[in-house]
């Protein structure tokens, strides 16, 4: 079935309602129904409630129906947001790996010693652009000796980890930003260290990740960058930590999935760890092995002649709004995703090369997993699933009583996922690899820059239960096909769901989960005609569209 309302009908239904009560009873009864529907398919949720229902529905319809239509046609509002000279957000600091998103842009005043969040606005979903300043910041803590930092607004919260390569043992602070950054009045703990003093000079990144009450605090390194992880789970309100890992000779990317569930996708095995939390527990847990995970999912089996694996994960939950905030809709949280991107080496056929030498090529590929996929595997906990494996005699399993289950590719899969190559990407388009892609909610951005007339090229999937609603054409791999960028929503048409002729995968791949991807062509200059330089790893996505973060110099 394929749905086609324009905003412009909303003026004709406004004016039908007027006719009698009992008219305007059906009309408004068909503009909710329209609306929901449009909700989801656009992957977005309902705003807060207000006075005047009837004349919110409309104008929220109205907003709605202009969202779609930008995205659809690639015209998806691009802000841009300038940090001055002493100002350094969270995406410049060299070891913290924050959020890819823009909703709020904090950053650390310098030479004010204060925090600054620039909101960038949402002038379609119907949120205003602001700016919020905390003075006092430098007053409480060194400046020079934070390394990270996160801001929940919603829960009056800032997190920053002190220094974690000239401390014995780094610790994360929770402070409150209403009171000037003294410790936060629900935090038992305003302060908890890590367990593991003796491989902390080998930690030169960290990750942190909120979900209510339960904070992922993640630390990467090693001695050569690329292996060792580090890892605690804590209930910052009780202090508790709930779970911690400590794995010295693999990377590993965890990821809160829920309050109660957790991922860890383990680079080197392409597996998939799935953990259940105890955000009630009352003492710190023992350390957490591979062992005591609800399940494994395993990813495609690679082929032979592959020779390295570059892989790694992230989820993109949009943050929740302070309460007394304004907008029309917001992007669903149940459809968000785990994003693996995965770059793979494989060895090409050259007879004559010295085996220990021979030439490599690369292929990059984009797995969209739905949280809703990860979080179905955890409904199935029936001792007797042909994909249980029980544990050993004493090994404590994490889940309590269910038996470990590893679960193949072929059963999860194919339904559950979808999957992107990038090699048949455009030619004439360059993207730096060491960007990752910008992920909220139900949709993913990559950004590229075009040397042929100097623009900049966001492509932008979108992957959610009706993503293809208004089009269930079969879709595959991103083909060279995509014409007139920017000016349409293009369904990927090919001969199915399949990614064949891959020289790294042992098997063709098959995912059948829906998606669409529009491009947007980035302005070229500024408001004042000067050309435009932007970093592909600043322009990430935010309310209704893409932000660009740049530098004041």
């Amino acid at each position: 079935m394929s749905y086609n309302f324009q905003s412009s009908s909303i003026s004709v239904y406004e004016a039908l309602s007027r006719a009698g009560p009992e008219l305007a009873s059906i009309i408004n009864d068909n503009i909710r129904t329209l609306y929901q529907l449009q909700l989801g398919l656009a992957g977005m949720m309902n705003g807060p409630e207000g006075d005047d229902s009837k004349g919110l529905l409309y104008e929220r319809l109205e907003a709605l129906c202009a969202f779609t239509t930008a995205w659809e046609s690639g015209e998806h509002p691009v802000h841009e947001i300038t940090l001055a000279s002493s100002q350094q957000s969270g995406h410049s600091m060299w070891h913290y790996i924050p959020p890819r998103i823009a909703l709020d842009v904090s950053c650390i005043d310098k030479q004010a010693g204060s925090l600054i969040i620039h909101r960038p606005p949402g002038v379609l979903s119907g949120i205003s652009g602001n700016e919020y300043t905390y003075e006092g910041l430098a007053a409480r803590i060194n400046l020079r000796s934070i390394t990270g930092f996160h801001v929940d607004l919603a829960q009056d919260l800032f997190i920053w980890c002190d220094g974690i390569t000239n401390t014995p043992r780094p610790s994360l602070h929770f402070c409150s930003l209403s009171n000037h950054f003294g410790p936060h009045h629900d935090a038992a703990r305003p302060t908890i260290s890590s367990c593991f003093p003796t491989y902390m000079e080998w930690f030169p990144f960290l990750e942190i990740q909120v979900f209510g009450d339960i904070v992922a605090w993640s630390m990467y390194g090693g001695d050569t960058g690329d292996q060792a992880t580090d890892l605690l789970i804590i209930n910052w309100k009780t202090g508790v930590v709930i779970m911690h890992m400590h794995f010295p000779n693999d990377r590993i990317y965890v990821m809160l999935i829920s309050r109660t569930q957790l991922c860890a996708l383990h680079c080197d095995t392409m597996s998939i760890y799935l953990y259940t939390l105890n955000p009630c527990a009352s003492a710190d847990s023992k350390v957490t092995t591979f062992e005591d995970s609800f399940a494994v999912l395993r990813l495609p089996a690679c082929h032979d002649r592959v020779v390295r694996k570059v892989v790694y994960g992230d989820i993109g939950f949009p943050p929740a709004y302070p309460d007394g905030t304004s907008y029309h809709f917001r992007h669903d949280p149940t459809h968000s995703l785990l994003v693996v991107t995965i770059n793979l080496d494989y060895a090409l056929d050259d007879a004559e090369s010295d085996p220990e030498h021979r030439p490599t090529g690369t292929e990059r590929f984009l797995l969209f997993i739905p949280v809703g996929t990860l979080l179905r595997e955890y409904h199935f906990a029936d001792p007797h699933d042909q994909y249980a494996t029980a544990f050993p005699p004493g090994v404590i399993q994490g889940s309590g009583s269910e038996p470990h289950r590893t679960i193949p590719w072929e059963r999860w899969g194919p339904s559950g996922t979808r999957m992107i190559s990038l090699q048949s990407a455009r030619s004439d388009l360059e993207s730096d690899i060491n960007a990752p892609p910008s992920i909220l909610g139900a949709h993913v951005a990559l950004i590229a820059y075009r040397p042929s007339d100097e623009q900049y090229v966001a492509t932008i999937y979108e992957v959610h239960p009706l993503a293809d609603a208004t089009a269930p054409l079969p879709m595959a791999k991103a083909e060279s096909t995509v014409v007139e960028l920017g000016k349409e929503a293009h369904r990927q048409r090919s001969e199915g769901d399949y990614i064949r002729g891959s020289k790294t995968w042992k098997d063709d791949i098959h995912t059948t989960f829906p998606y669409k991807t529009t491009t947007r062509i980035l302005p070229h200059c500024d408001v004042d005609g000067r050309p435009r330089y932007m970093d592909q790893r600043n322009i990430l996505l935010t309310h209704d569209g893409l932000v660009h973060i740049k530098n004041d110099e």
